[in-house]
């Protein structure tokens, strides 16, 4: 039941010592500020880590040829062992855990040209997935389908930078291009999801039918690089030791051989980058809670204070009548509004600071390879809140129960 008279008297009680529930307070405002803030840094850290992974599926795997290092079958060391369509087929049919599996077969430093322009860029010859292994924004137009690989069609996906490079002031889609003499139809328009450098890199690249590239520019067994990602419960170990074995079977590579196939996964470099994170987090919220903690302790030296303070009047009140358990309550509530208060004000400015400090990126375009929307939770501040209020109230909790050990008459007589 609401208690008017009491909650006056707190408000009384704290107003007398203005300068000491100030600082008190401040105390718990301070201690959950930082921790709301540093939250929001931690996750805005944690997203621009997680950005430099760019377009790249989380799940993703890159296998490639390299040179054998052992004699086999009469075989000698130091053979090339270059990816061929046998191999890409054999391992999409074969290998287990594959859920998407694209040739990559580039053509670096390739001259490009349109009317009087002439410019150098990547070209790579992929299938209809390799734009959900590397995911992107479709801009303009669309990506590259099945149809376009079968029927080995010269068509292109080109990324931004290309894009303006060309056609400044025109729609690209429809028109063609020229790659190192054929001309190929664009049928899309491409933004990488990366940052910085990366981006760059990637929109200065077109995209074609691997099947177009390896017959127009007679590379007709070639395939470069393996890129695919793993089904839901295989890990990147045993998917990619699964591959090399198939590899290693059809170029007679010595089964001890760990030099003949390349391989690097990002799910190993993503979990490690986790837990990474996951320490981070872990020392935001022991430095954040350390510093409650302290103002926690401050509250109850506060309260202890407080009793020694109001002896008489509390004995008084025994006297008069008052239960034990009315004397916990009202020690208890003083400790709590003391505790709640700046709890909530430090939540309310750690979140303003954060969400200042996001728009303020957004607006004026600043980018880091290594920090991008700092942001807090919305439960994990209620958490913090709950939790520091909690701990007020246990803090208030023993000068309580001492309060409701005062002897009446000992009280009185107190000078």
């Amino acid at each position: 039941m609401f208690d008017l008279d009491k909650w006056q008297e707190i408000g009384n009680s704290l107003w007398q010592h203005k300068l000491r529930t100030l600082l008190t307070s401040l105390g718990i405002f301070w201690g959950i500020f930082i921790l709301v803030f540093l939250l929001g840094a931690g996750k805005g850290l944690q997203n621009g880590v997680y950005q430099n992974f760019g377009s790249l599926n989380k799940n993703s795997l890159f296998v490639w040829g390299q040179r054998t290092s052992l004699p086999f079958k009469g075989l000698p060391p130091g053979r090339n062992i270059n990816i061929s369509n046998e191999d890409f087929e054999t391992v999409k049919a074969k290998a287990k855990g594959i859920d998407i599996i694209s040739p990559r077969l580039r053509l670096w430093s390739t001259l490009i040209k349109r009317k009087n322009k002439t410019f150098s860029y990547t070209v790579n010859g992929v299938n209809e997935y390799f734009q959900k292994i590397k995911e992107v924004n479709i801009l303009q137009g669309r990506d590259l389908n099945k149809l376009d690989v079968d029927h080995k069609r010269k068509v292109t996906c080109i990324g931004k930078q290309v894009a303006d490079k060309f056609f400044a002031n025109e729609n690209p889609i429809g028109q063609y291009i020229d790659i190192k003499g054929a001309y190929f139809k664009i049928v899309g328009v491409y933004k990488s999801k990366a940052m910085g450098e990366d981006a760059k890199d990637e929109e200065e690249t077109l995209y074609i039918p691997y099947t177009s590239l390896q017959q127009t520019f007679n590379k007709s067994d070639e395939i470069g690089v393996l890129l695919l990602t793993l089904k839901e419960g295989f890990e990147n170990s045993e998917v990619e030791a699964d591959i090399k074995k198939i590899i290693n079977n059809l170029h007679q590579v010595h089964p001890d051989d760990t030099d003949a196939v390349g391989a690097w996964g990002a799910q190993e470099e993503f979990n490690m980058i986790s837990g990474l994170m996951l320490g981070i987090n872990a020392f935001i919220w022991m430095v954040g809670l350390g510093t409650i903690f302290i103002g926690i302790i401050s509250i109850s030296n506060i309260m202890l204070i407080i009793i020694k303070e109001r002896t008489k009047e509390i004995g008084l009140r025994k006297a008069l009548g008052a239960s034990p358990l009315s004397v916990v309550g009202l020690i208890l509530q003083e400790a709590i509004v003391i505790t709640s208060v700046p709890a909530f004000l430090g939540l309310i400015a750690g979140v303003f600071v954060v969400e200042g400090l996001a728009t303020a990126l957004n607006t004026f375009g600043i980018k880091n390879e290594f920090f991008a929307n700092p942001e807090v939770d919305l439960s994990v501040a209620i958490i913090s809140l709950l939790i520091v209020v909690f701990a007020g109230t246990l803090a208030g909790l023993i000068p309580a129960i001492q309060a409701a050990k005062i002897d009446p008459i000992e009280a009185l007589r107190t000078e």
